[in-house]
């Protein structure tokens, strides 16, 4: 390796071939680490070659190597000094630099060029070189004065080398020694020398002036840096010819510029930054080492981020106003412009360094929008001048310096560039939009409102990604941009220029609240809320109240801060978009944070008590619960939040509906519970359990109470109310002429709400309060049907026929509705509103059309709700529901479109019915159930009135039973849905070879006078009652309460029972073909509803379980308002 580094030595001055200086360098370590140490040219103790070829390896090599240390500094210098302090220069080259012989090595170099002797004539240009390298590792190592001493040493000798030759009498040149396989100081000779003697100054200097700026005296590194720029065009080519020697020039221009900034004087710093980007830009455009340019692309980028730190600061825009010339803002754009042309060209993968940064875009839209701003102010002053003078009036154009934002995110965008630098050049774009349409007052003056709203949401979706890419509109397109993180101070304009501009309200449409995508912004915007230090309401709290296990009232503590305006919408916005997307467990736990936030809003504890609400729902339909306590578990929860939400506004009508709603099914809940397990429980839990069901019942009493005191919107509620006091009175077993009059009250209002009545209630599209009309029809006389099974009602039977008068000769029977349509119009078939669910794709069943008039929440929506809506609505007006003309098509539907036509169980002559009509003392009792009736099919004590033509009432439509809940036979039916039936087409009729005559249920004339002894009242009342059951099942063949009221009667009344067998024929109608018997569970809570089947032989059928009830059928019955349990199973 010796012989291979002497070799190499004295072919030094020759231009090796590429990498081999590496290698040599390499072998030079390998050699050094064993050897150890260079002869002695002193001591000459070996050969003068020997120690001559030693000595010029060794120089060579540490000439290479101090090479390499030049270039790792090159390579590191453009780090701006605001982020690399000074001093620390060795621990870029390693932690042993210079290494363990370099030191010594260069001793005996030294010692080597005092011995002419040994290089004879190569001696000057050996001693040349050697101080050279000395020189340069000593200024290296940042020791200035001994540097400056070598490098005298290097020019004496140059210098009198000429000197020489002049005595001699010889061409006098200068001498240059050449040392091609260096990449710095390859060149020794004079001009060289004085050049880096130059720069030896500049450097001291700038080391004094980095200790200047550490130290904080920023105005005196200004006083010496500021004189070192061109601020003039005079011997500008010169100054950037000597500015290119200076490597340290970068470093300057950004302490001189970083100095400003922290002295605040921004006018200086933006004139002193304009002339040192123009320097800079230059530069950059003039090196070709990649290592220099990107050392000055480094430096141009920090430049411009000075620039927009002063205009930024420069909030009343002085600095470009009070600019020194308009010669420095005509240069400073030439260069942004310039920097943006070299950026736009550059190829996808730049192979070169360049200004990615997008700063030239915002620091030229700041100067163009100055210069508006400025002629604006001119032209005003003009006019204020020239009053007489017209202005013309031209349609106004998008500004200058906005087209030139829009234009800068286009450009940029078609190649995913937008979103650089953290995405300034949107930020700002969106700050500048933000201004812009908030300066205008009103939304209709802005001229190119629709255009500034475009390009901010496409701001927005290339910063955020919103909205969605499947949700986002057609204008905006797809960058496929970097997104950036979502700040705070981003946040605030983005939530309200997105929010809806009310907030929704807890019982509002679907359609009011926020969307999918706007759900997902404000759940972001929710994790990055700031948190303060100052007291606030805790959840605990909040939980405690809610679950009962505090009494205190949550509110916000002393010393609380105020909550941004986001803050205060923020999460019940969340909320509210979970509650009306049934996602209740969110729903709460946002309603929780917002109520947190804001202690008293309304509909924070409105909605959370209906969201809570909706979880008994399940537990409550589920027919086999065997234990109450995670029923009353969740309950206290959510009647504490009815009852907070109706302290603080209690004048709500909906909410007191759906209180009392909640509170009627819990009463129903404990009343089955002890129903089934009184028998088996202890007398301390059947006591518990009775005391609440008699509290749910008086807190609906109170709730429907309160709510008829309510002022709502018209009285489309009245009927409900008078409707659920009625149960409620008839529950607390109150004189039976308060909860009939209730009846008769609810009837009354339904008729003001112009109810319709038709013939027959289609199916799948019940016209509007059809089938609540019917239902309360049908409570009237069911109710008075029990009081008749009582030995004593405690009501006179000239009541209950004034009831029943007033009800058979009412606009229901006679089916007279308000504002009846022409009948050409009823002759029209049946059409569903536009607005109804069944657009929606939604099919309901029979008496889904009842109205939401209890609230949201927990009731179902009006058939008129919108198609995508929600169940948590409002009931709309029965104008807003559908025309009259609309209305009437519904009221004349005959045919049921998935219903086939099957035999009524209960056909008759019509000569029953009317006789039923006539005065008693024209009547015929009716035959004993021991003699046998005129058909298998009869009705039991019906009259037989031979001789007349006997004709077949008109067949009944395919039977829908709804779910049967856990009712004992002697109380009052109330049942919910169940699976349509379509028996065969095939079925014979009852009464073959009879002739069919008009259905049974149009309305006759009521029977005047009332026979004298009780029992023959008692059969007439029931006569009438059956008529009305007839009437309510000719209008809704599918309705089965009314055919389980008949089926009871014909089972167990002493006068109206018939056999065995033609009862049995009746109840298996009731619970035939997947009907009933697949809602009445053996062994269940249902048991009981079986019991006159199982006598008469029946069988309750093989599925024996109860989960049946369709979700639009439970609601035929006004009492299902909170998802078809309020009421449930009450017999």
């Amino acid at each position: 390796m010796m012989r291979y580094l002497k070799a190499m030595g004295h072919k030094f001055l020759l231009k090796w071939p590429p990498g081999l200086a590496e290698v040599v360098l390499s072998i030079y370590h390998s050699w050094r680490r064993h050897s150890t140490s260079l002869p002695n040219p002193l001591l000459r103790d070996c050969s003068n070659r020997h120690i001559k070829d030693m000595m010029l390896m060794s120089l060579s090599c540490m000439e290479l190597q101090l090479d390499q240390w030049l270039l790792t500094k090159g390579r590191s210098s453009a780090v701006s000094p605001r982020n690399c302090p000074a001093g620390v220069v060795n621990s870029r080259f390693g932690p042993d630099f210079p290494g363990t012989h370099f030191l010594g090595d260069l001793l005996q170099l030294s010692f080597a060029s005092s011995q002419r002797d040994l290089f004879e004539d190569g001696w000057l240009e050996f001693v040349v070189r050697v101080y050279w390298l000395k020189a340069r590792f000593l200024a290296l190592q940042g020791d200035m004065e001994q540097a400056l001493e070598n490098y005298d040493i290097c020019t004496e000798m140059l210098q009198s080398s000429t000197a020489i030759q002049a005595e001699a009498g010889a061409e006098q040149r200068d001498i240059v020694i050449r040392l091609p396989n260096l990449h710095n100081d390859s060149v020794v000779s004079l001009e060289e020398i004085d050049k880096n003697l130059k720069s030896l100054e500049r450097c001291q200097s700038l080391e004094e002036i980095q200790r200047l700026y550490e130290a904080g005296d920023y105005e005196s590194v200004v006083h010496l840096l500021r004189p070192t720029l061109c601020t003039s065009g005079f011997d500008r080519a010169k100054h950037l010819e000597f500015m290119t020697s200076i490597p340290e020039r970068p470093a300057q221009l950004l302490l001189l510029q970083d100095s400003l900034l922290r002295l605040k004087d921004h006018q200086q710093c933006f004139e002193c930054s304009d002339v040192a980007l123009n320097e800079a830009v230059q530069q950059m455009g003039n090196v070709s080492e990649a290592a220099a340019k990107e050392e000055w692309v480094a430096t141009v980028t920090q430049l411009l981020l000075g620039i927009e730190q002063a205009l930024s600061a420069d909030s009343s825009g002085s600095i470009l106003k009070e600019s020194s010339s308009a010669t420095g803002l005509i240069r400073l754009t030439n260069n942004l412009i310039q920097i943006i042309d070299c950026s736009m060209a550059v190829q996808e993968e730049p192979k070169e360094p360049h200004v990615s940064s997008v700063l030239p875009w915002i620091i030229l839209h700041r100067i163009i929008w100055q210069e508006e701003d400025t002629f604006h102010s001119l032209c005003h002053q003009q006019q204020l001048q020239n009053p007489e003078d017209e202005v013309m009036s031209e349609t106004p154009m998008l500004p200058s310096s906005l087209m030139l934002l829009n234009t800068a995110h286009e450009y940029l965008g078609r190649r995913s560039w937008c979103c650089n630098s953290d995405g300034a050049l949107l930020r700002f774009y969106v700050r500048v939009l933000q201004k812009e349409l908030t300066a205008s007052t009103s939304e209709d003056t802005h001229p190119y409102k629709e255009e500034l709203e475009t390009a901010l949401e496409q701001c927005f979706y290339c910063l955020y990604s919103f909205p969605s890419k499947k949700s986002k509109a057609r204008y905006l397109e797809e960058h496929s941009a970097q997104q950036v993180d979502l700040i705070w101070e981003d946040a605030l304009f983005m939530f309200e220029y997105f929010k809806p501009k009310t907030l929704p309200e807890f019982d509002s449409y679907k359609t009011s609240t926020v969307s999918a995508d706007l759900a997902n912004l404000l759940k972001r915007i929710a994790t990055i809320v700031p948190r303060t230090e100052r007291p606030a309401l805790s959840l605990d709290k909040v939980s405690a109240y809610i679950e009962g296990t505090s009494a205190e009232v949550p509110c916000l503590p002393e010393g609380a801060d105020p909550s941004p305006p986001v803050v205060n919408e923020l999460y019940y916005l969340l909320a509210d978009y979970h509650f009306k997307n049934k996602e209740q467990s969110k729903a709460i736990k946002f309603y929780m944070h917002d109520i947190c936030i804001c202690p008293d809003r309304f509909d924070s504890w409105a909605g959370m008590a209906l969201a809570r609400a909706s979880r008994i729902q399940d537990k409550l339909n589920s027919n086999e619960l065997k234990s109450d306590g995670p029923i009353w578990k969740h309950a206290t929860p959510v009647l504490n939040c009815f009852r907070r939400a109706l302290e603080i506004d209690s004048s709500n009508l909906s909410l007191w509906i759906e209180y009392g709603t909640m509170s009627y099914a819990l009463h129903s809940f404990a009343s089955r519970q002890l129903k089934q397990w009184k028998g088996e429980l202890p007398s301390e839990l059947v006591q518990q359990m009775e005391s609440r069901r008699d509290s749910m019942l008086e807190t609906a009493r109170h709730c429907f109470t309160s709510a008829a005191r309510c002022e709502g919107d018209g009285d489309e509620e009245e009927w409900l109310i008078h409707y659920m006091l009625g149960k409620v009175a008839e529950k607390q077993q109150q004189p039976p002429a308060i909860y009939l009059l209730h009846y008769r009250q609810a009837g009354h209002y339904l008729h003001e709400e112009a109810a319709r009545y038709p013939k027959k209630i289609h199916y799948h599209n019940p016209p509007e309060l059809a089938m609540e009309a019917l239902e309360v029809y049908f409570r009237l006389h069911a109710s008075i049907l029990k009081l008749l099974g009582k030995p004593d009602s405690g009501v006179g039977a000239e009541v209950l026929v004034n009831f029943m008068k007033e009800a058979a000769e009412g606009p229901f029977a006679r089916g007279e509705e308000k504002n009846t349509p022409k009948a050409s119009e009823k002759e029209k078939a049946c059409l569903v509103d536009e607005d109804s669910h069944s657009s929606a794709g939604t099919l309901p069943g029979p008496g889904a059309s009842l109205p939401s008039s209890s609230g949201p929440g927990l009731t179902s929506p009006p058939y008129t709700a919108t198609p995508i809506d929600h169940d948590y609505v409002k009931c709309k007006k029965p104008h807003q529901q559908a025309t009259p003309d609309e209305r009437s098509q519904d009221s004349t539907a005959v045919a049921l479109s998935d219903s086939s036509s099957t035999q009524d169980f209960f056909n008759e002559p019509p000569s029953s019915l009317e006789g039923s009509r006539k005065p008693y003392a024209e009547k015929r009792l009716p035959m004993p159930s021991s003699q046998p009736g005129p058909s298998g099919k009869d009705l039991p004590g019906a009259t037989e009135e031979r001789g007349k033509t006997e004709e077949s009432l008109e067949s009944t439509e395919g039977f829908r039973a709804t779910e049967q809940g856990s009712q004992k036979p002697a109380a009052d039916s109330l049942a919910s849905a169940c699976i349509p039936v379509k028996p065969p087409a095939s079925a014979p009729a009852l009464w073959d070879g009879r002739k069919r005559g008009d259905p049974p249920g149009e309305s006759a004339a009521f029977p005047q006078g009332l026979p004298a002894g009780a029992e023959e009242q008692r059969q007439f009342l029931t006569e009438q009652c059956i008529a009305s059951f007839r009437l309510c099942l000719s209008r809704f063949p599918q309705h089965y309460k009314s055919l389980y009221r008949l089926a009871f009667l014909y089972t167990y009344s002493k006068t109206h029972r018939v056999s065995g067998r033609r009862a049995a024929r009746v109840w298996r109608g009731v619970v035939s073909s997947q009907g009933l018997q697949t809602s009445l569970r053996v062994g269940g809570p249902n048991e009981d509803r079986l019991a006159p089947l199982k006598v008469l032989g029946g069988s309750p059928g093989r599925d024996g379980r109860g989960r049946c009830r369709r979700r639009d059928q439970s609601k035929s019955d006004p009492a299902f308002q909170v998802r078809g349990t309020a009421g449930l199973r009450e017999e």
